[in-house]
């Protein structure tokens, strides 16, 4: 897996420790968005910071399977351990709030789902780019 913060470089098999001090260090301005991506498609995202509450949304394959969550004031303790559970595969992480389906296509223009897009592929590319170098 791999976790990143605002498009930060990613840390690959991310510890406790790195998705707690990174979920902790949102601000809810700018890039203050964080990732925990299985594949390009799959993945848990969240976006605000720890005074104003986080949205948390995941996605499974396909744009077709990506959900929200229904709160978007969740509290950091819950975003963590979704994260967490997530980090582990314990399939408890879908427990942690409800959830609610979003409709996503390649034409919208919702800017969490696009930045993880981007992010994600961008990284694709570097690792690729560098690794072949």
């Amino acid at each position: 897996m791999e976790f990143s913060i605002g498009g930060d470089t990613p840390v690959l098999d991310p510890s406790s420790d790195d998705i707690e001090s990174g979920l902790s260090s949102l601000t809810g301005e700018g890039d203050s968005f964080a990732i925990l991506a299985e594949s390009p498609m799959t993945y848990i995202q969240t976006s605000g910071s720890p005074t104003t509450g986080f949205v948390l949304e995941y996605q499974i394959d396909s744009l077709d399977q990506h959900f929200r969550s229904a709160s978007q004031q969740l509290p950091l303790h819950q975003v963590i351990e979704a994260f967490e559970r997530y980090r582990t595969r314990d399939p408890a992480w879908r427990e942690v709030t409800s959830w609610e389906r979003e409709e996503l296509s390649t034409e919208s223009s919702l800017p969490l789902g696009a930045i993880a897009l981007a992010v994600l592929a961008l990284g694709a590319v570097a690792a690729w780019w560098f690794g072949a170098a």
